[in-house]
């Protein structure tokens, strides 16, 4: 699936320019999904950034972008369950800071 950058780049760009930026496009994709993403949410938050990219791992792959937009918000509820319940006190320090 084509961005909407390389739909402009076609018939602007030669290949060259058109592969330049797809590289560009997802190289700041994986940079923002994999550190910035995890690291400025799972502080607010208060989760682990190891625990918050698992999660996007997890539901993007099993709900897509949906569950890319809900990753964040369903272990956030999930590690506040877990810390009211006292056998999953363990699982709730893994999952915070």
């Amino acid at each position: 699936m084509a961005s909407a950058a390389e739909v402009v780049g076609i018939g602007q760009l030669e290949p060259s320019g058109l592969l330049v930026v797809a590289l560009c496009v997802v190289g700041m994709h994986l940079l923002a999904l994999n550190v910035l993403y995890p690291k400025l949410l799972g502080s607010r938050l208060r989760l682990n950034p190891l625990a918050v990219t698992i999660a996007l791992l997890f539901w993007g792959a099993v709900w897509g972008a949906v569950g890319l937009v809900l990753a964040i918000p369903i272990t956030g509820a999930i590690k506040i369950i877990f810390d009211h319940v006292e056998t999953m006190k363990p699982w709730a320090d893994w999952l915070g800071e």
